[in-house]
């Protein structure tokens, strides 16, 4: 049984959760809170498998609530969100970076279109973080034997970096971006699974966190270094030889629009040396298709190791297929990625 602490301000949306919830033979509902401070003090007492956690709510929100209870109680917490102003969402974005896995849509009734999206995603996201066995953030170490430095055998003149995450990406992400240098000499192009209309509000996060431009990508435009391009809801992102972007209306592939396989085809079949695949945390195999052809290609592929991973799935699925040239920590990631392009 994956014991569950609701903790949300309004008493109507604790029941429309514990009500989603029930529904799940697996999952068993420990205890309800109204605000952060109460939300801690459940914690430590009832010591639940995970916690779903509001923002906004009086005495503690929920950004302090996520620090308090990593620090003192480390649990898998996850910030479930009604609202997408930029007020809520950089809390939201802030409770990840202190230690939250993933943001959720807020469930507001079975009227909702919705709703049933909502709720399964909802309740699949409690089983698979109720599995996270560590949440704590790791210490930084700086890896040995990939401090900056100019290649020493000639290679590729990469021409772009495509990155895919689900899962535990937001993190993951803003880790590397924070470490590359703001004159990064390729463009970086991200797919990342993220619940409809929070996509805005994790590019003005890594914006004001990273040296990097962080932007939205647009149709038919050239990428250029020192950007990272983002796609936003209901379109695919890929990118053509010319080096120009195309944001595609197709229908979800697999359940995911936009796809990292879609993506990383685009990168093998236009660029395919010439072009660098990382791979990073998150649930299902999105993206071990088409990495695999960017290797067939010529490309260099990159799996996040599973130490590293929140959830360890679209890598697994990558190495299974023995798509990833390179396993590599999270730690070790950018370090890779600066060697690779030569600085």
């Amino acid at each position: 049984m994956i014991k569950t602490l609701i903790v949300d301000d309004s008493s109507v949306v604790r029941l429309y959760i514990r009500a989603i919830l029930k529904q799940d033979p697996e999952i068993i509902i420990v205890g309800e809170a109204r605000d952060g401070q109460e939300a801690l003090e459940k914690t430590k007492q009832l010591k639940p498998d995970v916690i779903t956690m509001d923002i906004r709510m009086p005495r503690m929100d929920g950004l302090e609530a996520t620090r308090a209870i990593m620090e003192q109680c480390p649990t898998p917490i996850i910030v479930v969100s009604s609202s997408i102003n930029d007020r809520e969402l950089n809390v939201a974005y802030n409770a990840l970076q202190a230690g939250a896995l993933a943001i959720l849509e807020k469930p507001a009734g079975v009227q909702h279109p919705d709703f049933e999206h909502i709720k399964d995603d909802l309740i699949n996201h409690i089983k698979l973080m109720s599995q996270v066995s560590l949440v704590r953030r790791r210490a930084i170490k700086k890896p040995p034997g990939l401090q900056k430095k100019a290649r020493v055998a000639p290679g590729p003149e990469y021409k772009v970096v495509g990155i895919a995450a689900s899962t535990g990406g937001p993190q993951a992400i803003r880790f590397i971006l924070d470490k590359l240098p703001q004159d990064f000499p390729v463009p970086i192009l991200v797919v990342q699974h993220m619940t409809r209309g929070f996509m805005q509000g994790m590019v003005k996060w890594l914006n004001s966190i990273t040296k990097l431009d962080i932007v939205f990508a647009q149709h038919e435009e050239r990428v250029v270094p020192g950007k990272v391009y983002f796609c936003e809801d209901d379109f695919h992102l890929s990118l053509g030889r010319n080096m120009k972007i195309a944001l595609l209306p197709d229908p979800p592939l697999n359940g995911f629009r936009p796809s990292a396989n879609i993506l990383f085809q685009s990168l093998a079949q236009g660029l395919g040396q010439f072009a660098i695949g990382v791979i990073l945390t998150g649930m299902g195999d999105d993206g071990s298709q088409g990495i695999k052809m960017m290797k067939d290609k010529g490309a260099t592929t990159i799996a996040q190791d599973q130490e590293s991973s929140i959830v360890f799935g679209m890598p697994r699925a990558a190495i299974e297929q023995g798509a990833a040239d390179k396993i590599v920590s999270l730690n070790e990631l950018p370090a890779t990625l600066e060697a690779l392009v030569g600085l």
